[in-house]
């Protein structure tokens, strides 16, 4: 994983932009006026996230909404993702081939705040059959 190139993975012309195997689309926790970068992810299922925290922040849970089930991502049936500078401040996940094409609002609680808003829009790779 920590080969992998951090790439920020948006709507581009309308579509998710193109993922290489090497790359890894990154969401940043940061200080600012936008303290989630990028504020709306594009992803494509079975693809890797990485979400880290910048140097400034101490801490963060990022809290994702719109799978009732829990398990947007492979292996690790939460929807809760916590973060922090002392144990763990990175961390990866796969999108499972069966998370749904649609976006998961998120929601960030850090020592920056309270309650700042992302997305992560998960679309089907024009290779998947269809559901």
């Amino acid at each position: 994983m920590s080969k992998m190139r951090e790439v920020p993975c948006t709507l581009e012309e309308g579509r998710c932009s193109k993922v290489a195997l090497d790359e890894v689309c990154t969401i940043t926790i940061g200080m600012g006026a936008e303290p989630v970068s990028p504020a709306r992810s594009c992803i494509r299922r079975k693809q890797w996230l990485k979400i880290r925290l910048d140097p400034d922040v101490s801490y963060a849970i990022i809290h994702f909404d719109g799978d009732p089930s829990g398990i947007l991502f492979e292996g690790d049936p939460t929807d809760r993702v916590k973060l922090d500078h002392w144990g763990m401040p990175v961390w990866y996940g796969r999108v499972s081939g069966t998370a749904g094409r649609k976006g998961y609002p998120f929601s960030v609680s850090s020592d920056t705040g309270q309650g700042q808003p992302g997305e992560l829009e998960v679309v089907r790779d024009p290779g998947d059959p269809e559901d």
